[in-house]
This record gives structure tokens, sequence and C-alpha cells, in this order.
């Protein structure tokens, strides 16, 4: 028989993270964009960041297709959504463990008023969408 440390923080930390999670899935599952209803079914990382030439998002999409990635501004917002496609190497019964979200992901990001939403670029490179939101001169 083995000993198994207590660690007494251990349910207050699951009670966190399923409550956190219970705020994260309903904050994201049901976004309405024009007509339609997007379904979110995992949120990509993102770092922001800016310069003296603008705002600079970078958002993690490692394992998704440029051609699934959709970018649109509106009124301030920036509107991030695609899909990333499970492709499986071998047939799914002989998965042992799943764990990299797929699926529908949307993000939105307020921006100031400032960006000149013209010349907003993006770049796909390795897994990373760079966002690049010039300010208006």
């Amino acid at each position: 028989m083995s000993i198994i440390k207590w660690d007494p923080y251990k349910n207050a930390k699951q009670l966190k993270d399923s409550i956190d999670g219970m705020f994260d899935s309903s904050l994201v599952k049901s976004k309405h964009t024009e007509d339609e209803t997007i379904h979110s079914e995992w949120v990509p990382n993102a770092d922001i960041f800016e310069d003296e030439v603008g705002i600079i998002i970078k958002v993690d999409l490692p394992g998704v297709a440029e051609k699934d990635v959709s970018i649109k501004y509106d009124n301030t917002i920036l509107i991030l959504k695609g899909t990333r496609q499970f492709k499986p190497e071998t047939s799914v019964e002989n998965y042992r463990r799943i764990e990299r979200p797929y699926g529908t992901f949307l993000r939105k990001f307020a921006v100031p008023s400032n960006i000149d939403e013209n010349n907003i670029k993006a770049e796909f490179n390795e897994g990373i969408l760079r966002l690049t939101l010039p300010k208006k001169k």
C-alpha cells in the first residue's frame, strides 16, 4: 500500500476550476453576430500589446488552417472566428486521450476607436496569427 500525501487545497482548487469553467462556457457558448449564432467549442489564447504604430494581437492557432479563419472588424470590435478540424491518424476508437480542443472558436476584442480599420493586417505563421491594427494618423 502506498502513502498518498493529503493536499488540503485540492478540493478548493477543483471547485475554483469548476466555477471558472462554468463561467467560461456560459460566456462563450452563445455569441450573436449579425443574424447568426456562433457556438464556440474552444477559445484560443491571445497576447495583446501596443506600440507607437498601433495594437498587435497574437493568437495561438496551432493546427488551424489559414482558410478556416475569418477576421472581421465591426464598430471597434475585432471578431475572430474559425474551426480547428480533428483529423484522426488512426481510428477514433484507438485514441486513449484527446486533450487538444477541436471545433469552432470565437474571440472578440474591443479596440480603441482610433484604429485605421482600412489598414488592418493579418499574418499567419507557424500556427500564430498576428494582427496589426494601426492607429489613425
